[in-house]
């Protein structure tokens, strides 16, 4: 049987993630760094080529039925 302390110290080393390990947004008004495009570049860069300016974002309720709504790319790229 395990002592109360090894459970506690395992149970607390099991919690512990890598400062890297979250998705963190970059604050706003900073741009992305420069160096290879990005898949986020590409994507913009293919979006003004075909002139599109909404997207439909969406999901599933619970019953199945798909529920959407469209958003300005400004919107889009403000959640990327």
């Amino acid at each position: 049987m395990r002592k109360p302390a090894d459970v506690k110290a395992r149970a607390a080393k099991l919690k512990r993630r890598p400062a890297s390990s979250g998705r963190i947004a970059p604050a706003k008004g900073v741009s992305r760094p420069a160096g290879p495009a990005s898949a986020l570049d590409r994507l913009d860069a293919w979006l003004e080529a075909k002139k599109i300016e909404k997207a439909k974002i969406g999901g599933f309720d619970v019953d199945g039925v798909w529920r959407g709504k469209y958003v300005s790319l400004e919107k889009l790229r403000s959640c990327a």
